[in-house]
């Protein structure tokens, strides 16, 4: 009987030997195997959906990492040179003359400042929605309630640092140098030329008419023709705004001919109200007498040269060769 107990307590270490031992090999096999479905250090290098970014305002906004889906009031063309098609935008960008019209297929209309639409908005299902300075904070504080809602501050800046803004926000930093690099090659050949025909060093003023009104733009406006170009502005147009900070001023009718210059860049008006302003100052003999004039240096230009973003401004480049350089 003793021995049939031994038996029994013998059988059951081997039993247990052979569990240890059979588990101890299950986890050595483990170990030396395949890549393991997730380490500390692939947790460590995944990136997070969102982040916390600081707008214009100085609001700390959590916004998506990748934004998949945007709706913005303003800088339609810098988002599309960056490779990202807004959802949605203000209804201006289908109503004006602009080179960015024929790229909007596909994308919905908000309504404008003052009146947009959140029905709409909402039907979007927008992931981040991006305003200027100029939307009213009742407005902004209703947009924010769809989406995390960005301030990019329009005024005191030029269409770089927009872009570049921009190009953070939607994680788009190389699309960004990458368009820059490009702009600038063709602007320095456009500019070469312009120099060894001799009119690089030329002064030029740009006039809008526009709300029975004239306008001179000044260098953060036109940034082709000054920045870019580096045509010089005329002294008087440059007494309006000596430390460059607004983008343009209104210039009496009378007073027109004091900013003349070698080449002069008329905008056209697209509203039927300045139509007759703008026939008076060109049919008057005094905008006749000027150099430019007589010398065939007046250039017509249509509403799209108001634009100042990445795909107005490199159209405008091609448009300055076929008036200077063809």
């Amino acid at each position: 009987m003793w021995q049939r107990k031994k038996n029994s307590l013998v059988l059951s270490v081997i039993l247990c030997m052979a569990v240890v031992l059979a588990a101890c090999g299950s986890q050595s096999e483990n170990s030396s195997g395949s890549t393991p479905l997730s380490s500390p250090q692939q947790t460590a290098t995944k990136e997070p959906l969102t982040r916390i970014y600081k707008d214009d305002t100085g609001k700390e906004i959590e916004i998506p990492t990748h934004p998949q889906k945007v709706v913005a009031n303003y800088y339609v063309g810098h988002l599309l040179s960056l490779g990202v098609k807004p959802v949605g935008v203000a209804s201006q960008f289908f109503l004006d003359s602009s080179y960015l019209k024929d790229k909007l297929a596909g994308i919905e209309s908000i309504g404008d400042n003052g009146g947009y639409n959140v029905e709409k908005i909402l039907s979007l299902v927008p992931d981040l929605i991006i305003v200027n300075e100029f939307v009213k904070p009742e407005e902004v504080e209703k947009l924010s309630k769809v989406a995390p809602t960005v301030t990019i501050k329009y005024a005191g800046s030029d269409m770089f640092v927009h872009l570049n803004k921009l190009a953070d926000i939607l994680g788009k930093s190389a699309e960004a140098k990458q368009w820059v690099d490009q702009y600038q090659a063709k602007a320095a050949k456009i500019k070469g030329q312009l120099m060894a025909n001799g009119k690089q060093a030329e002064t030029a003023t740009v006039l809008q008419f526009m709300n029975k009104q004239v306008f001179a733009y000044f260098e953060n406006i036109s940034i082709t023709i000054y920045q870019t170009l580096g045509f010089k502005v005329p002294p008087k147009v440059k007494e309006m705004n000596p430390d460059n900070k607004t983008g343009f001023a209104k210039v009496s009718m009378e007073v027109v001919p004091d900013y003349a210059a070698d080449r002069m860049f008329v905008i056209k008006p697209y509203d039927t109200l300045s139509d007759a302003i703008y026939k008076e100052v060109l049919d008057s003999s005094l905008w006749k007498s000027l150099p430019a004039v007589l010398n065939k240096h007046v250039y017509t230009l249509d509403n799209k040269w108001n634009g100042n973003d990445p795909i107005s401004m490199d159209a405008q480049l091609d448009d300055i060769v076929k008036l200077l350089l063809n």
